[in-house]
């Protein structure tokens, strides 16, 4: 007999509330275990997902490619969150930060994530 686990669709508030919890996390006013924790309990995230959106935010404020990867919504969030919270400079980062994460997930060969290739061109 088969077990399927059924993935949690992280939604709109878990989204909001994981940006504001990784950018606490990234001005070290929140550790990012006591952070985790947080996203766990209050947004109903799984370790794992809680881990990589506060991943995915740090590598996004400093424009370095993310391997882990969150969905579309979630990026269009953050990048509409990092020019309202830092400006368009901040958010030009956060979009090469996407765009490498991109390149990455292509060259391991299982798609060529096209909703979040839509969204950085609409910002570009």
């Amino acid at each position: 007999m088969e077990l399927k686990t059924r993935r949690k669709i992280i939604n709109d508030q878990a989204i909001e509330h994981s940006y504001n919890v990784a950018k606490k996390v990234y001005h070290q006013q929140l550790e990012k275990e006591l952070a985790i924790d947080l996203l766990v309990n209050t947004a109903k995230m799984n370790q794992t997902s809680a881990r990589d959106y506060i991943y995915v935010f740090s590598k996004m404020m400093d424009g370095t490619g993310y391997k882990r990867t969150i969905n579309q919504k979630a990026t269009k969030f953050y990048l509409d969150g990092i020019k309202r919270d830092y400006g368009d400079r901040q958010l030009t980062i956060a979009l090469q930060s996407v765009e490498k994460h991109v390149a990455y997930y292509g060259a391991l060969g299982r798609g060529s994530l096209t909703s979040i290739l839509k969204l950085i061109k609409e910002y570009k």
